[in-house]
């Protein structure tokens, strides 16, 4: 499947500019947020219908939320029946900070046609400010009294917009120079434990672009070219390396060296290193950030149902990210546990 569903899951931190300790985000609404209607004591509920208008109203515009560099817009999701238009994100009602829905979105900037299987000569075009748009499912969890909170952002083996969405909310949940919003990938236990459980290694991927001048024969000068290198070891034994003997057998291949000419470079320095391992037939990719394993969350491998056309459960999903969160919360800070949703 080309177009598979995945999820990724980022930690929020509110830190204090210039004392550099924590901030909440009660403090945050307070600073940014209008609770000027609100009549008598502020209850929970009413913080969560404020941050959830001014959330939809500043990126349910005319157009586009778009990344001029990334070349890619989003916005909220609708339905339409009968001229009727109706918002894919979660009521503004709700005691618990968790707000949810549907974005749409996509890549523009690229000039391309429209065609049809059926028919060669059938063609309109695609101009360079037509978005290709996919839906993407996301939730964002806010505790009032903690500095930290979660984003869930679905995206597609081949597409996503997490990259501009999460920029977009690190904005968001930053304020003026008084408060700034650090945001960091984040796996559970749960799911590292699940990709572990009877995984083999299979193959080490280190990659890097190494600012190095080659050397030519003939009147080509190293110094006008780039060398860019990319390092497969394949674990070919019979008896592949389990989880338990990962941790040695990917530091023995990241203390290795790779030379060119007269120089060389350790491939723990590289920019990028990828493992991928094998589990129950199928193979994974995993991350590695200073050693952390980070699985890639593939949402058909949780159960989630994809239709023909490539459209996933989003209801399914939904529910699988919710309970994934009261599942994860106490990772960070058990005092500060999902409320029953």
């Amino acid at each position: 499947m080309s177009h598979r569903p995945k999820l990724e899951i980022y930690k929020l931190r509110l830190i204090k500019k210039e004392e550099g300790g924590s901030e909440t985000f009660r403090n945050l609404f307070r600073s940014k947020l209008d609770y000027s209607k609100i009549k008598g004591t502020i209850a929970q509920e009413d913080i969560f219908k404020v941050y959830h208008g001014d959330f939809v109203k500043k990126i349910n515009k005319d157009s586009y939320t778009e990344s001029k560099a990334k070349k890619k817009g989003f916005t909220l999701a609708y339905d339409e029946d009968k001229g009727k238009k109706t918002s894919k994100i979660c009521s503004p009602i709700s005691s618990v900070m968790i707000l949810d829905g549907l974005l749409e979105g996509g890549k523009y900037g690229l000039k391309r046609s429209l065609g049809k299987i059926l028919s060669t000569t059938e063609k309109s075009p695609i101009h360079t400010d037509n978005i290709v748009n996919d839906r993407y499912y996301f939730l964002i969890y806010t505790p009032l009294d903690s500095s930290y909170g979660y984003l869930f952002i679905q995206s597609y083996s081949e597409v996503k917009i997490s990259d501009v969405f999460k920029k977009y909310i690190q904005k968001y949940f930053s304020y003026g120079k008084d408060i700034k919003c650090e945001v960091e990938i984040f796996v559970p236990k749960k799911i590292k434990d699940e990709y572990l459980d009877g995984a083999v290694l299979k193959k080490v991927i280190f990659t890097t672009d190494w600012h190095v001048d080659p050397t030519f024969q003939g009147q080509i000068k190293g110094k006008d070219f780039e060398l860019s290198v990319k390092i497969e070891i394949t674990d070919k034994s019979k008896k592949k390396s389990e989880s338990k003997d990962w941790g040695k057998a990917v530091s023995d291949m990241f203390s290795g060296k790779f030379s060119f000419g007269k120089k060389e470079k350790t491939l723990n320095s590289f920019n990028r290193k990828v493992v991928k391992i094998e589990n129950h037939g199928r193979e994974h990719p995993i991350v590695l950030d200073d050693m952390e394993v980070q699985p890639v969350i593939y949402l058909d491998d949780q159960g989630i149902k994809v239709a023909d056309d490539g459209t996933p459960d989003f209801g399914r999903i939904e529910s699988y990210c919710r309970q994934l969160l009261k599942d994860l919360s106490n990772e960070i800070d058990p005092s500060n546990a999902v409320q029953e949703l």
